[in-house]
């Protein structure tokens, strides 16, 4: 039985625009389901008891006040689901697991400036799709199968979770099937973190390092996000 859930994302400064589009054009248009706008200035003072869920568009930094007042919202029972790069708001905070993963590199000398552009490119991801392992067994992997193709669109990696779920995550022999990645930033993928989730106190924290709603067109990740919100 899927019950009725009060959702709010947050809006505005500090956020990123086409990642909070994404958000309210798949509630608003495509699920016709309401959804509550909260500008990121005013948080502190919005009271979060009102809702179930709150989304964070990717690109959300919290201020400390804003942190201690979501780290409130997961432990009195709230869902809070991360995309993107507002997942480094939990790093290497109290009570949360999630780590980001990097690769061991050599001390280099600067190189020219004719060969920087390359260096980049190494360890770029602008774009790429991979294969993935998805847990069905967890309500967030409903209706899919083992298997599933994630886009990739830059080179940030997590390390997967100590003591979460790792819902879904990129096996030893990820590759990507199609699109650029740079050599580099390839060796980062394998055994890294898909979607994931914490509990914190009564509530839980919902990692999503790919955004599965991206430009409206990824429409194999989009049960994705409404398992996130309806089945936790």
């Amino acid at each position: 039985l899927i019950s009725f859930k009060k959702v709010a994302v947050l809006a505005g400064e500090g956020t990123s625009s086409l990642s909070f589009g994404e958000i309210w054009h798949f509630f608003e248009k495509e699920l016709m389901y309401p959804i509550n706008v909260i500008n990121s200035r005013n948080l502190n003072s919005v009271n979060l008891k009102n809702y179930n869920v709150l989304i964070l568009p990717s690109r959300f930094y919290a201020s400390q006040n804003q942190f201690e007042k979501l780290n409130d919202f997961v432990k009195n029972g709230g869902t809070l689901i991360t995309i993107g790069s507002s997942i480094n708001n939990f790093i290497g905070k109290k009570g949360y697991t999630i780590k980001r993963k990097t690769s061991e590199t050599k001390t280099e000398t600067k190189k020219p400036y004719n060969e920087q552009t390359r260096n980049q490119i190494e360890n770029s991801i602008t774009g790429s799709i991979f294969n993935s392992t998805i847990d069905i067994t967890h309500p967030l992997g409903f209706g899919y199968t083992n298997t599933y193709y994630s886009l990739k669109l830059n080179a940030t990696s997590y390390e997967l979770l100590k003591n979460g779920n790792n819902i879904g995550y990129f096996p030893e022999n990820s590759k990507n099937i199609s699109g650029f990645a740079g050599y580099k930033a390839l060796k980062n993928v394998p055994n890294s973190l898909l979607f994931g989730s914490e509990n914190v106190g009564r509530g839980q924290v919902i990692y999503m390092v790919d955004n599965p709603l991206f430009r409206g067109f990824w429409e194999n990740g989009k049960l994705f996000f409404a398992n996130a919100v309806f089945l936790n």
